[in-house]
């Protein structure tokens, strides 16, 4: 995740600053690290803003994050383009210099349950999905979408981290879905 956004970026300044920069002049990637956590990213993207001077931020790996700070760079008129943010909040509210490339967390769930409810003898599916600002809006997205098709679903959410989904696994097998749907 956020190490391939890193070595992509570094890669795109030496390209861009060898062709002749951006008006003439090198650019300067600064690297700054959240870890994936929301309690971290107003301070980083204060940091960003304030200390190191960027004029604009891309990037982003998690939903939560980017809910957390986008607030602060678009107070502040600096532009971020997230790149793997899919909670529809955050561009929601339309604010003038908050922008993204990942698709809406509800066109990327419509796609699952939409699908979901072509394929015939399906009557319930397991859902597992990630406990973020990411996975808890599009696991209730994809509830509400195969139950106006009369498809039960039955939810399991999992923290950032887990290593071990045995137990998960164990509880899904006992409710015998038709089919099992992974938004992490």
């Amino acid at each position: 995740g956020g190490e391939a956004m890193r070595d992509a970026m570094k890669i795109a300044e030496k390209d861009i600053n060898a062709a002749g920069g951006v008006l003439g002049c090198d650019i300067e990637v600064v690297i700054a690290d959240t870890e994936g956590l929301p309690e971290k990213a107003t301070a980083v993207m204060e940091k960003l803003i304030t200390q190191d001077g960027v004029v604009a931020v891309g990037g982003g790996y998690h939903s939560s994050v980017g809910v957390a700070s986008k607030d602060v760079a678009n107070a502040r008129g600096v532009p971020v383009v997230f790149a793997e943010t899919w909670n529809d909040t955050i561009t929601g509210d339309k604010q003038k210099y908050i922008f993204r490339i990942a698709p809406l967390s509800s066109w990327a769930s419509g796609l699952y349950w939409q699908f979901a409810l072509t394929v015939p003898g399906v009557k319930k599916v397991a859902i597992m999905t990630e406990n973020t600002d990411y996975g808890i809006p599009a696991a209730k997205e994809t509830e509400e979408g195969l139950k106006s098709g009369g498809v039960e679903s039955v939810t399991y959410s999992v923290d950032i981290g887990t290593q071990d989904y045995a137990s998960i696994v164990q509880r899904m097998k006992a409710d015998n879905p038709d089919m099992i749907l992974t938004l992490l």
